[in-house]
């Protein structure tokens, strides 16, 4: 039974006949009568006693009534309890990122979102670039925050897009107490019999695909090494046990936490250093709270 039909039943109830029911319900009297006559039909039993000017219950017609209370009461909470459920989610935004240094970029950009908008929740997870990219691209993160090298692998995906938020350059880091720390820049040559290492939450060779990539027959796939965290992978680099990429635009952040760390520039003249933080999301996603968010994030150059 159409809980529409019951709508009708219990406006009538209410108003005491077809015609200020009717009105009401900015139906006809025709069109109110004729869902009446269909529930009675339905039920087989009579649910008013028709008179000229008012319309009364049965007797049938007063048990019904309780009944279709329920079914009507039920049904609104039903609504009611969806459409607040659905409005929670819409108010949760679920973001991405990749490491402590996009984790601190994020920060920075949301912040005067999460004092104009304090009504919109989060919730985060940390992942490497290419799983953040399936993750907004099938619908499980609204947002990621993660590197782009410029060789965008997760971009392969047309319905994702991003917007850089931060740009600069890759650089070495190498431990002082190596003497090519005193140089003034590195070519890939000269660090080519020790180890390169890079940080993935999860066992992941997708950031050595970009690297390979991004810098053809200089290194060897021998020696790229991921390590479980960023701290590792800095111990590591401060005491000569390899050496890592950094990229510039947290070489502030760097230089204060990892001092036994020189950053050095990239020397070789025939490659790509370019690195940029961005933001990922996929135009798709119809959430008002994305929407906001990249409408007022202002993107910072560092």
């Amino acid at each position: 039974m159409e809980i529409a039909k019951l709508t009708t039943f219990l406006k009538v109830v209410e108003y005491g006949s077809f015609k200020a029911a009717a009105d009401k319900l900015y139906l006809s009297p025709r069109a109110v009568s004729k869902q009446i006559n269909q529930i009675e039909a339905e039920i087989g039993i009579k649910l008013f006693s028709r008179e000229t000017n008012n319309s009364e219950l049965t007797s049938a017609g007063k048990e019904f009534l309780v009944t279709a209370q329920d079914i009507v009461n039920s049904y609104n909470s039903g609504i009611t309890k969806i459409q607040l459920e659905k409005s929670k989610r819409n108010r949760t935004l679920k973001i991405g990122y990749s490491s402590t240094n996009q984790g601190m970029i994020l920060q920075n950009l949301f912040l005067p979102f999460v004092k104009d908008h304090p009504q919109v929740r989060f919730a985060f997870k940390e992942e490497n670039g290419q799983r953040l990219a399936t993750h907004i691209s099938d619908g499980t993160l609204d947002l990621a925050v993660t590197p782009n090298y410029g060789k965008t692998l997760f971009l392969e995906n047309s319905n994702l897009h991003s917007k850089s938020i931060a740009s600069g350059k890759l650089v070495f880091g190498i431990s002082k107490s190596n003497p090519l720390s005193r140089q003034t820049a590195i070519k890939f040559n000269q660090i080519s019999n020790m180890e390169i290492l890079y940080y993935s939450p999860v066992e992941s060779s997708y950031l050595k695909t970009i690297f390979l990539e991004k810098f053809p027959n200089k290194i060897d796939s021998e020696k790229i090494r991921r390590v479980n965290t960023l701290e590792q992978r800095d111990m590591l680099v401060a005491f000569n046990f390899g050496i890592g990429f950094y990229p510039s635009p947290f070489m502030k952040r760097e230089q204060i936490v990892n001092p036994m760390i020189q950053y050095l520039p990239i020397e070789d003249m025939d490659v790509d250093t370019t690195y940029s933080s961005d933001i990922l999301y996929n135009p798709s996603n119809h959430k008002a709270a994305v929407k906001q968010l990249l409408t007022t994030i202002a993107v910072k150059k560092h």
